[in-house]
């Protein structure tokens, strides 16, 4: 997964660095935006943060100054995510509730189901969880609709909702229906989230399944998210997770 996640960086790198070359295009947005969240994106996996922090300012600075409403919204959703792998919630709600609201006035579809995910994601491990629940579900009904490229973790954030709500049973449903989705189609980054959710259940559940938590936590552990997943679980001291 980490190499997935170089190579793709590699390749954003390369081609931020033509893009910043070429003439404005104005309709689709800011020729240097797009590579440039790919590439925030890829620091974000990465656990690369600071990186990736310097690279969203600066597409953010960029896309603000220009005023261009496509630019902007790829902007806010590149950091906001960033800022959501980070831990940093109210910065990741700041910049996805922006992006999120440009997204429904113009109507860009193709970022809003993408940032509504992020955003209830963000909201659900702030406490919202209310809202968090109802954003997703719909997200997740809607990605389902047009066969979207990234249910899996659109279905991980509803369950990982439904978790931080207590409702368990709920929570292993969608955190099961997210890992064979991620197994069908190959998607190892998701797989690793959907196996983090499964070990998180499994562990607030207790005694006797941290057993059972370990080992779901492992499976993750060889997808390449090491950093964030021991990250994520420091509020289970149970867990034996060296």
């Amino acid at each position: 997964m980490r190499s997935a996640c170089r190579r793709c960086k590699r390749s954003a790198s390369c081609a931020l660095a033509g893009r910043l070359r070429t003439p404005r295009v104005s309709q689709s947005g800011l020729p240097a935006v797009f590579p440039s969240i790919w590439l925030v994106w890829c620091c974000a996996e990465l656990g690369e943060f600071a990186a990736g922090i310097a690279h969203g300012e600066e597409v953010v600075r960029m896309a603000e100054a220009a005023d261009h409403p496509h630019s902007r919204i790829a902007a806010y959703h590149g950091i906001g995510r960033l800022y959501l792998r980070k831990g940093d919630i109210y910065q990741a709600i700041f910049m996805l509730e922006r992006g999120l609201e440009l997204a429904r006035v113009w109507n860009v579809l193709t970022r809003l189901h993408q940032m509504a995910a992020d955003l209830g994601a963000a909201y659900a491990l702030s406490g919202r969880v209310t809202e968090a629940l109802s954003l997703l579900e719909q997200t997740v009904q809607r990605g389902t609709a047009i066969r979207a490229v990234y249910q899996a973790l659109w279905v991980t954030g509803l369950g990982e909702s439904y978790r931080l709500a207590g409702h368990l049973e709920e929570a292993m449903q969608w955190a099961g229906r997210a890992l064979e989705h991620s197994r069908a189609h190959g998607e190892r980054g998701h797989q690793a989230w959907a196996l983090r959710l499964l070990a998180a259940i499994a562990a607030q559940r207790g005694s006797p399944e941290i057993e059972q938590a370990e080992d779901y936590f492992r499976q993750a552990l060889t997808l390449g998210k090491r950093a964030f997943l021991i990250r994520r679980f420091r509020f289970f001291p149970s867990l034996d997770i060296r």
